[in-house]
């Protein structure tokens, strides 16, 4: 993304890891892709919302994010923990939850 001008982009979907790797046991994450997928929430949250620093770069003022996030049973706060973090330390505005 660092390579991508300011305000360049009006719409951003994506799907990133949910950091629960550890629990899943399908050939998804049996092929490298759980080394970025096993953070201690601290660094996830930092991983996750260092994203969200470049997204509000490059997004253009009335672009769009649509983030899917989602929860495991060992940790269900994180979603919510991360939204909060994207609240208090970006200039972005959630618009809604989609469950």
């Amino acid at each position: 993304m660092n390579k991508i001008d300011d305000k360049y982009i009006n719409g951003i979907i994506c799907s990133p890891p949910y950091n629960i790797s550890s629990k899943r046991k399908d050939m998804y994450y049996e092929t490298g892709y759980s080394e970025i997928d096993n953070l201690s929430q601290e660094e996830y949250l930092k991983v996750r919302l260092n994203e969200f620093k470049e997204f509000e770069r490059i997004l253009d003022d009335r672009g769009v994010i649509c983030y899917d996030i989602s929860y495991h049973n060992t940790n269900p706060i994180l979603p919510n923990s991360l939204i909060s973090e994207i609240n208090n330390q970006t200039g972005l505005t959630l618009a809604d939850i989609i469950i």
